[in-house]
């Protein structure tokens, strides 16, 4: 959660740094989490840049997710915040719902 946060803020290093931590933290307890984590990295790059490579990666890797019912709720993340993200550019994510965002407008909202 902190790290969809930092990413919404705009604070790409501090998510990615998160995520790093959370697979450590993954491994040393055995846990599965690869393709979330990996999931989210992607999300981060596909917010920053189109990218045919990566989103055929996403592709495959929400497929593969969903593959189980417990996967197919996490792989449904991906799309809900790509879709909330990419339309709701915030200094600070308030609230969503589904991919409506409310936030608190950062200096390039309040320029307009």
């Amino acid at each position: 959660m902190a790290a969809v946060h930092e990413i919404a803020a705009g604070n790409d290093p501090a998510a990615l740094k998160l995520f790093v931590e959370m697979r450590r933290i993954a491994q040393a307890h055995e846990l599965d989490g690869e393709d979330w984590i990996r999931g989210w990295e992607l999300v981060i790059s596909l917010l920053r840049e189109v990218n045919d490579t990566r989103r055929i990666e996403l592709d495959t890797l929400v497929a593969r997710m969903s593959a189980s019912q417990d996967g197919r709720v996490f792989a449904d993340q991906f799309g809900v915040a790509l879709q909330a993200l990419a339309a709701t550019p915030c200094a600070k994510v308030v609230r969503c719902k589904g991919p409506d965002c409310l936030c608190v407008p950062g200096p390039e909202q309040s320029r307009r």
